[in-house]
């Protein structure tokens, strides 16, 4: 029956190949490390949902967003739930639009920052 819930295995890490865009943005992001304290501004760790790694994941998923021509958050909301690429971005924690939005307009010049200083490594893909 078609209406009936399923539930999966999945194996995250082959959610995207090894050389996939999307990894050299979490690579980026990773780097920053002391560079993302505050990201979101100071409740950003409450909005995301499950802790430290929160303004990264945001962070990326807003990068990834960003270079693929993504610019709402329930489009990005959406692309969480449904596209591969995001969905390892998100690593297994829940976000929802408000809170992609709240992180967002918490620092808007932030990604537009990280953006710049990145150069040619979160250029369009």
């Amino acid at each position: 029956m078609r209406d009936q819930i399923e539930l999966r295995a999945v194996d995250l890490d082959r959610l995207v190949a090894a050389d996939h865009p999307v990894r050299v943005i979490w690579d980026y992001v990773q780097g920053l490390g002391a560079g993302l304290a505050g990201a979101g501004g100071a409740g950003a760790g409450a909005h995301a949902g499950s802790g430290p790694g929160d303004a990264e994941i945001a962070v990326a998923l807003w990068l990834y967003a960003t270079v693929e021509g993504v610019g709402s958050a329930r489009a990005l909301d959406r692309l969480c739930e449904s596209h591969d690429a995001y969905r390892w971005l998100c690593g297994g924690v829940s976000v929802n639009y408000h809170s992609l939005s709240d992180f967002r307009t918490a620092d808007p010049e932030l990604l537009d920052r990280l953006l710049s200083e990145s150069g040619d490594v979160v250029a369009p893909m």
